[in-house]
Order: C-alpha cells, then sequence, then structure tokens
C-alpha cells in the first residue's frame, strides 16, 4: 500500500471512531434536547465555526511550505500571537453586539448572554488545536491527528448527553463543546512536539518573525479574507433565518446540514490532510497529481451518490427512525440539501490547490461569489416569507454550480482534461446502475417501507460488489 493511503487511512479511522461516536451520541441528544435547544447551540456553534478558521489570519496553512524548520516554527509563533489578537477583538465585538441587542429573539429567549462568553474561549483553545494541526501534518504525525479527533468527540457528546440527562437543559451541549475542545487541542500539541528536528531558537526573533509575516503576507492578505467569505456563506444563512424562521425550524435545518456534512469529516477532511502534502510534493509533477485527482472524484461519486439518492427518497423515513418522529421535518430538508454533496466533498478535498499554487486571489473570488450569492438569497427568501424549503432548495443550488465552477478551475490549473470525466461518467452509471434502478422504482412505486429497506440493501450490495471487483486496483495504484 502506498504512503499516500497509508496516511489516509490512518487520518480516516481516527476520523471514523470520532465520527461513530457521533452517529451513536445524536439519536440520543435529539431525544433529550428539543429542536428549539437544537437551533439556539447551533446558532452559537455557527458563531465559533465562523471566527475558527481565520483565528490564525491564515498563518497556519503556510506551516506546509517553508524547507526550514526555523522558518516553520517561526510561522507556528505568528500564528499563535493571530489566534490571541483575533479573541480580543473577537471580546470587543461581542461587548459591542450586546450592548445594541442585535441579536436574534432566539437567543434572548434561552437567556443565553452568559454563553456569548464561551465563544471567545473555544476560539481560543481551538484555534491553538487548528495551529497544532497543522504543525502535526508538517511532520506526518497522522497518528496523531486521528486520536486528537476521537478525544474531541468522545469529551463533546459524552458531556452533553450526561448533562442533559441529569437536568442541565442546552447548557450540556455548551460545556461538552468547551471541554472537547480543550482536550483536542491538549492531544494535538502533544503531537505537535514530537519531531525530534532541532529547531535554531537563538534566530527566532521580533525581527525575523516579522520577515517571515512579510514573506508570507498574502496568506492573511487574501487567504484570510478568502475563509472570511466562505464562513459568511456557510454560517451566515442560519444567522439570518434565526431572524425570520422559529427556533424549531433553525433546529431542523442544523441537524439536516450536520447529517450532511458527516461524510466532508468522515473522509473529506481525511483526504484533505493527506491530500496538501501530496500536492506539495507533485507540484510540479502534475502527472501523478492529476491521477490522483481521478482517483478522488471516482472515489466521491462511487461514496457519495447512492447516498444522495437514498436520502431524496428515503430521507424523512430515515430521520424519523433514527432521531425520533419530531425530526422528520429534518429528513425532509437534508433530501434536498444533497444535491450538491458531491460537489462540496471535492472542493473540500482539492481545494488546498488554490494555496500550493498560491492562487488565493482566484479562491477569494469564488468564495466571495458563493458568500454574496447565499446571503443575498438567503435575505430575499427569507424575508419574502418563503417557506425553508424553497430557501434550503436555493442555497442547495448555489452550492452546486459555484463550487463545479471553482473545481473546473483547479482542474485547469493542474492540466486535468475534463474529458477524463466522461470516462468518469460512463462507469459509474454502469456500477451504480442497480441503485438507479431501485431509486426510480422505489419513487413511483414503492409504499411498502420493509420492502424498500430490502431492495435498497440488495442495491447497495450489487453495487459495492461491481466497484470492488473492477475498480481495486485503481485505488491501489498511487505510489
Amino acid at each position: 500500500m502506498s504512503k499516500f493511503f497509508k496516511d489516509a487511512l490512518t487520518v480516516t479511522i481516527g476520523n471514523s471512531s470520532a465520527q461513530l461516536i457521533s452517529v451513536l451520541t445524536i439519536p440520543v441528544i435529539t431525544r433529550i434536547y428539543s429542536p428549539e435547544e437544537y437551533g439556539a447551540y447551533n446558532l452559537f456553534l455557527a458563531l465559533v465555526m465562523f471566527f475558527l478558521p481565520i483565528s490564525s489570519w491564515r498563518y497556519n496553512a503556510a506551516l506546509m511550505l517553508p524547507r526550514n524548520n526555523a522558518r516553520a516554527f517561526s510561522l507556528f509563533i505568528i500564528s499563535l500571537i493571530a489566534v490571541v489578537s483575533t479573541v480580543i477583538m473577537c471580546v470587543i465585538g461581542l461587548q459591542l453586539a450586546e450592548k445594541l441587542n442585535i441579536f436574534p429573539e432566539i437567543w434572548a429567549e434561552k437567556d443565553m448572554s452568559l454563553i456569548l462568553w464561551i465563544i471567545p474561549i473555544v476560539i481560543l483553545i481551538n484555534g491553538i488545536g487548528q495551529i497544532g494541526l497543522f504543525w502535526c501534518t508538517r511532520i506526518g504525525q497522522f497518528r496523531t491527528i486521528a486520536v486528537s479527533r476521537v478525544y474531541e468527540t468522545l469529551f463533546d457528546r459524552v458531556i452533553a448527553v450526561v448533562v442533559g440527562v441529569m437536568g442541565g437543559l442546552s447548557w450540556g451541549l455548551y460545556v461538552g463543546r468547551l471541554i472537547g475542545s480543550v482536550a483536542y487541542t491538549v492531544s494535538v500539541l502533544r503531537g505537535s512536539f514530537k519531531n525530534k528536528a532541532r529547531i535554531p531558537l537563538r534566530i527566532i526573533k521580533k525581527k525575523y518573525l516579522l520577515m517571515v509575516a512579510e514573506r508570507y503576507k498574502s496568506f492573511p492578505k487574501y487567504s484570510t479574507w478568502s475563509f472570511f467569505v466562505d464562513g459568511l456563506s456557510r454560517h451566515g444563512p442560519l444567522i439570518i433565518m434565526a431572524y425570520y424562521y422559529s427556533p424549531a425550524l433553525i433546529g431542523f435545518y442544523a441537524l439536516a446540514v450536520q447529517i450532511l456534512g458527516m461524510p466532508m469529516v468522515f473522509i473529506g477532511d481525511a483526504l484533505s490532510n493527506v491530500f496538501l502534502k501530496q500536492a506539495v510534493k507533485f507540484k510540479e509533477d502534475k502527472k501523478n497529481l492529476q491521477k490522483l485527482v481521478y482517483i478522488i472524484i471516482k472515489m466521491a461519486i462511487y461514496f457519495l451518490l447512492p447516498m444522495i439518492l437514498v436520502l431524496l427518497s428515503r430521507g424523512s423515513d430515515l430521520f424519523s427512525v433514527v432521531f425520533g418522529a419530531k425530526w422528520s421535518v429534518a429528513g425532509e430538508l437534508i433530501g434536498v440539501l444533497s444535491i450538491a454533496i458531491i460537489s462540496m466533498f471535492l472542493h473540500r478535498v482539492l481545494g488546498c490547490l488554490f494555496e500550493v499554487y498560491e492562487h488565493l486571489k482566484t479562491r477569494l473570488a469564488f468564495d466571495a461569489l458563493l458568500f454574496v450569492s447565499r446571503l443575498i438569497a438567503a435575505f430575499l427568501v427569507s424575508s419574502h416569507g418563503f417557506s425553508i424549503y424553497v430557501l434550503v432548495l436555493v442555497l442547495a443550488l448555489l452550492n452546486l454550480i459555484i463550487y463545479l465552477l471553482a473545481i473546473i478551475y483547479l482542474f485547469r490549473l493542474i492540466g486535468f482534461r475534463l474529458v477524463q470525466l466522461k470516462k468518469i461518467a460512463i462507469d459509474c452509471s454502469f456500477y451504480l446502475l442497480p441503485i438507479f434502478v431501485v431509486f426510480l422504482v422505489d419513487v413511483y412505486y414503492l409504499n411498502n417501507n420493509l420492502l424498500a429497506v430490502f431492495i435498497w440493501f440488495v442495491a447497495l450490495l450489487c453495487s459495492s460488489y461491481i466497484i470492488y471487483s473492477k475498480e481495486r486496483k485503481l485505488f491501489m495504484e498511487i505510489r
């Protein structure tokens, strides 16, 4: 097995274990907490996840690029300084927001003023952990990354369940998130300093730090703004929705987005972390890079397309059974959102190519387009009284179109010919034919849920066997 797939497998196992914990506890959490409480928590989470990716001003992303450890460690220190600065600005911003009383009613109704102050604490802790993550990637500590993900999810979910069962109401969700962040960061930092390479600390002084910061100034100048608008495009719609839709609908939407995002974390982040290292290695060897991209595209389609079809036909029923009858609306929403999942997944994995080739302005342009279009769509659809189903459909279509455009740009950047997609489409259509047939039969003819489950199982089994038989060698070819 190639080193790429060994590293990917290590991180995937860690992410898989973390997601397994999350998956097993979500049905418990949805029975402990109401959709209203879940909606309030996800508004808090949206603010955290908006600030977190830009907390280090993206200097952390530059950690992979320097060849010498002194410069890389300087970026580590610069990233820490940036995180502290971001947290200070966040505290000032929250104070102003609270004084001006600009938060949605959902916050006032749940008496969440104290919870506001957990936001900068979580950003500080996770921001430091994020820097450690990139250092671990640089030194090849993929096992540390995997174990840290497990710690984070285990503490987060278990504490949320225990506090909720003990009568802590929605506070359990916030306490779990805080302690999970601490566990993750401590684990990552321990792994970050396992590298035995000698770092000449004597040259890491103010003048040297300023020189390094200047050398990689394109990251805060362009990449930070790119992730800023990306964060607004991802989390801005939910914040806008909080002003126009009930807390329960926010909870339904948040659960649908969370479940749909699991493949991103389950496989996408694992592939992204390892693909970044390979992309740097093959930066000048585009033939190998194209081959790797070809395999990733096939993997994405084989894994995600069956999931899309299942969710479109049986999403509501699945959510009612797994999460409780009160969450069936979330199952309907996830079916609509799923139409864009393949393009989102590929963009998440391949998006690091913008930074590897330092096309940061272009990434910023795509993110700005997505940001503006999503926010405008969310505001117009919500403020004009359309149902949440219409809003979700519009957002999904925007994701699909804009992410596809960004992926096509990346294809051209590495010389990946679009004609290769024709072969992928033909292979996938043939190998997934049983699933397409069952989807059509289910939509138009099946009313018996038990029979539908059996037929879907057989179709998935058949397609899995065909893919394993035909494509096993392909996935093992990269050396």
